[in-house]
């Protein structure tokens, strides 16, 4: 797995949790 697909989830899922 590429760190880079690594940070774009994670940036995702703390996106979702800073939108609720």
């Amino acid at each position: 797995m590429l760190p880079s697909q690594l940070v774009f989830q994670q940036r995702e899922f703390i996106s979702g949790v800073n939108r609720i």
